[in-house]
C-alpha cells in the first residue's frame, strides 16, 4: 500500500511540474506585449508580433510598432542580443531610429528608439515582454 502511494504521489507531482513549466523560447519570434513611454503621451500598452524574413535571417517583421496598426510595420536587424532599426517610415510619422537589447532566455526585449512626429521628435522607451 505505502509503495501503491508513493507512485501515485510521485506521478502527480510530476506531472504538476510539467504542466506549471514556463515555456522556453529561442527566438525572438511571436507575439510580445509592449509596454512604452513617451513623453507626450504617457505610457501606452500593446501588443506586437515579430516575424523573422524570409530572405534575410537578420532581419525582423515587427508589426503594430508604436501601436501604428497590425498592418504597419519596421524593420529591424537582429546582431546576437541586439536589435537596431534602421530610419523608416510608418503611417504619419518617422522612426528615426531604435535600438533593443534582447534578454537571455529571450523573455524580454528593452528598446529605445526616437519618433519624428512631424514637428519634433521624441525619445520612446519601450519594454517587450511576452503576454
Amino acid at each position: 500500500m505505502n509503495k501503491m502511494l508513493l507512485l501515485i504521489v510521485s506521478v502527480s507531482l510530476s506531472l504538476y511540474s510539467c504542466s506549471d513549466k514556463q515555456t522556453d523560447f529561442d527566438s525572438i519570434e511571436g507575439s510580445w506585449r509592449c509596454e512604452e513611454y513617451n513623453p507626450l503621451s504617457g505610457q501606452r500598452v500593446y501588443l506586437v508580433d515579430i516575424e523573422r524574413s524570409n530572405k534575410d535571417t537578420t532581419q525582423y517583421l515587427i508589426s503594430n510598432f508604436y501601436n501604428a496598426d497590425y498592418n504597419e510595420f519596421v524593420f529591424a536587424y537582429k546582431n546576437g542580443s541586439k536589435l537596431a532599426i534602421p530610419q523608416q517610415a510608418i503611417v504619419s510619422v518617422i522612426v528615426k531610429s531604435g535600438a533593443g537589447e534582447i534578454s537571455d532566455d529571450f523573455l524580454e526585449i528593452d528598446f529605445d528608439y526616437i519618433i519624428l512626429d512631424g514637428a519634433s521628435e521624441v525619445r520612446v522607451q519601450a519594454i517587450y515582454t511576452r503576454p
